[in-house]
């Protein structure tokens, strides 16, 4: 009697518990019902009313850009269509957002009648530079202009968008820039000052290169190669101002010299540029070996292909390189030469030869005076050897022009 007094009593507080959860969560989903559909009543209030022109475009602040309006007017006239649509306003919003010269944008609606609606977006614009300019300050060496830092300014026009950070890019391009000119110590900062609007600014760098720095050393070190035949046409001597444009006029000397003596595809190193920030000085090292002896030929029967010519041509001769490309080219590059003096069916056939002979295993292909050796070079060890490149060319017959008519 007494166990089912007590299951009685549990079941009364369970079935209590149970009602009480119930009527929560129907008054729960009741007022959540009635917030929706309130919702829903308000996002409806306007849908499909016709929309009153103008469309008007209001900016915040004192901006008032008349012409900046009316083209953000017609991107927005152009997706809205004639009536109301909730949908058609967020892809509104986008389509000024995607204009990326915005930071915000509201939407207010209006009453017109029972049947119409008046819209008006609120905008906030970004800043726009409205002009650009560049002071240069102090300058030791080499002389730098206004026009050549203007120049470097690729992130920054007039009407583009300006943020801080695309302020900091360009002044962190004119830093590099001046530094490849040698100017190591250089400093740069930029102001905005307003302008004819309140969303435009007239932006300024202020550009001090100071001193440019010297040349202390330039070592250079080729194996089996003299330097000292050319060093003294380097324009990179000691206590001369060091630039990028001079190292890489003075690395062009060294191939040209090493190309002279047959070695056109020298191994090497990228040079090594030491800044020495005490004493304002760049020191250079620029090292490699000078590779195998390469000896270029053209035979072509009683045609004569001169030097000067196989530079043009052939990019073993011009850039250096035994790339397999490269020695197709040079292929192709001639078989245009000797169409061009009438040899219309001309084959030209690149041979490859190396002394010493390569074993198995320096190169995938090892046998002499073959079309596939060529494709072998670039990934072998040509040190102390020397290669042969013949470019064979099969000239056929020659076609001559004996008659024009015009008629």
């Amino acid at each position: 009697m007494v166990r089912s007094r007590w299951e009685f009593r549990n079941f009364v507080k369970r079935f209590s518990r149970f009602l009480f959860i119930f009527f929560h969560f129907s008054v729960s989903l009741w007022l959540c019902g009635l917030l929706f559909a309130a919702n829903v009543s308000a996002q409806n209030k306007y849908e499909d009313r016709r929309i009153v022109e103008p469309i008007d475009i209001t900016f915040e602040g004192n901006d008032r850009d008349l012409s900046a309006a009316e083209q953000l007017r017609l991107i927005a006239r152009q997706t809205l269509g004639e009536t109301y649509s909730s949908v058609k306003i967020r892809e509104a919003i986008q389509a000024i957002y995607d204009t990326k010269t915005v930071v915000s944008v509201m939407v207010e609606a209006d009453e017109v009648g029972t049947n119409s609606v008046r819209l008006r977006f609120i905008i906030k614009r970004k800043t726009q530079a409205e002009t650009v300019s560049v002071v240069v300050g102090e300058t030791v060496g080499d002389k730098i202009t206004e026009d050549e830092l203007l120049f470097r300014l690729n992130l920054v026009t007039p009407g583009n968008t300006v943020t801080e950070q695309v302020l900091q890019n360009n002044a962190s391009s004119i830093l590099e820039y001046l530094r490849d000119r040698g100017f190591y110590k250089s400093e740069v900062n930029f102001t905005q000052k307003p302008a004819s609007a309140e969303t435009r600014v007239a932006v300024v760098f202020n550009v001090a290169p100071n001193e440019q720095a010297k040349v202390g050393e330039f070592k250079i070190e080729i194996e089996g190669f003299d330097i000292n035949k050319i060093r003294s046409k380097l324009k990179l001597q000691p206590g001369e101002y060091y630039s990028r444009e001079k190292l890489n006029a003075d690395l062009e000397r060294v191939r040209k010299a090493l190309r002279e003596e047959n070695f056109f595809a020298p191994e090497l190193i990228a040079p090594r540029i030491i800044f020495e920030s005490e004493t304002n000085t760049i020191n250079i090292e620029l090292t490699g070996k000078v590779g195998a002896t390469i000896n270029v030929t053209v035979e072509a029967k009683n045609e004569k292909v001169g030097e000067r010519t196989q530079i043009k041509l052939l990019p073993i001769k011009r850039e250096g390189t035994l790339d397999y490309s490269a020695i197709v080219e040079g292929e192709r590059r001639l078989e245009n030469y000797f169409q061009e003096q009438g040899y219309f069916f001309a084959d030209v056939t690149p041979i490859c030869s190396v002394a010493p002979t390569l074993t198995e295993t320096e190169a995938s292909y090892t046998v002499n005076e073959t079309n596939l050796l060529c494709s072998a070079l670039s990934g072998a060890d040509l040190t102390k050897r020397t290669v042969e490149i013949k470019y064979k060319a099969d000239l056929n017959r020659q076609l001559k022009l004996v008659d024009i008519r015009l008629e």
